[in-house]
């Protein structure tokens, strides 16, 4: 395949730090060797950990600069965890983070590597779907806890025809790392209100089931699962390439197939959001290059009428508040993404 130009790529990003007294999460993106590295770094209980290894990615890459990518990822990801562990800094710190890394070469070959519940995808945007495999051998998966899962009997799912990682979110279905904890640790999983949580030795903790950091949690999985994936000329000229981190999906705010709808073409989503809530939501037309139509972008006054409908409508009818509130969460994590878009 003729190499491409990786500088023509366009990237965006944008992080939302919500509640929390700061942000936890770190987005890298950087030109390394004749390709592109970007990774996602999403923080728990402290920003330290995620910070620490975005900081220290390129030094930790290069001290494997004679490794192949489809191993290189999984002796970075370990060594990260090595120099934490070896740290004095971290010796009273609970933070840890999930990450999410891909490395892009000039012959477009993309190299993943996950710990967590951070994901990657491509998107095709002609479909608006997660892109599928036409080729056999194209998608590549191999999870470096495979051979401890097999030795507990635990299966694992090493083939997929989409371009997408493994979802880590317990959604009513037993997934390696939940077995795994309980068969070998005796870990229990408590329900709450805002997600399962595991029991480890006393120290209750969310999800995520593998992660970089955590030290006060021994038995956490910072094992990593790669994946190497290859796309035709013909793919590559209509896909995105996504990186998220578990936000996007915790407390059902919005599916992975409507990331790929609003990806391919955020005007249109959003105004399919807005014409769900109700006539009285304002939108605004503008006329927009693409695809020669016009689009419907969502202004500033139109986002805070629509926070005012929903306070007068969740007093009136709960069956319509529900209906409000699942939209709500969709548009409210896709603003900052639709902005970044438009840059």
């Amino acid at each position: 395949m003729e190499s491409i130009a990786i500088s023509k790529f366009n990237t965006c990003s944008f992080v939302e730090q919500g509640a929390k007294k700061e942000c936890e999460d770190v987005v890298f993106s950087e030109l390394y060797q004749d390709g592109i590295i970007q990774a996602v770094f999403d923080g728990h209980s402290g920003s330290e950990v995620a910070k620490f290894c975005a900081n220290n990615l390129i030094r930790t890459l290069d001290k494997f600069s004679s490794v192949y990518w489809n191993e290189k990822l999984y002796y970075v990801l370990l060594d990260l965890q090595s120099q934490i562990d070896n740290c004095c800094e971290f010796d009273d710190c609970s933070a840890g983070t999930t990450a999410v890394i891909v490395y892009i070469d000039k012959d477009f070959n993309i190299y993943v590597a996950c710990i967590g519940d951070s994901r990657a995808m491509i998107v095709d945007t002609r479909s608006r779907e997660i892109m599928k495999s036409k080729h056999e051998g194209s998608i590549q998966i191999c999870d470096t806890m495979e051979h401890e899962f097999k030795k507990h009997d635990i299966k694992v799912i090493t083939a997929s025809d989409r371009y997408i990682t493994r979802p880590h979110c317990y959604s009513g279905k037993i997934i390696p790392e939940y077995e795994y904890y309980t068969q070998v640790h005796g870990i229990k999983f408590n329900e709450s209100e805002t997600g399962y949580y595991a029991d480890f030795h006393g120290l209750a903790s969310m999800q995520p089931l593998r992660s970089i950091g955590d030290n006060e949690i021994e038995d956490m999985i910072r094992m990593p699962e790669l994946y190497q994936w290859k796309l035709s000329r013909d793919d590559i000229d209509s896909c995105c390439l996504i990186m998220i981190s578990d936000g996007f999906e915790s407390n059902g705010a919005f599916t992975i197939d409507e990331l790929a709808m609003f990806v391919s073409d955020p005007f249109k989503f959003l105004h399919d959001i807005a014409s769900v809530i109700n006539e009285d939501f304002l939108v605004k037309e503008n006329t927009h290059s693409h695809d020669n139509s016009m689009d419907h972008l969502l202004t500033s006054d139109s986002i805070e009428r629509l926070f005012d409908i929903t306070a007068a409508h969740v007093k009136q009818d709960k069956q319509w508040m529900e209906t409000l509130k699942t939209a709500l969460k969709i548009l409210r994590r896709y603003i900052l993404a639709f902005k970044a878009l438009l840059r």
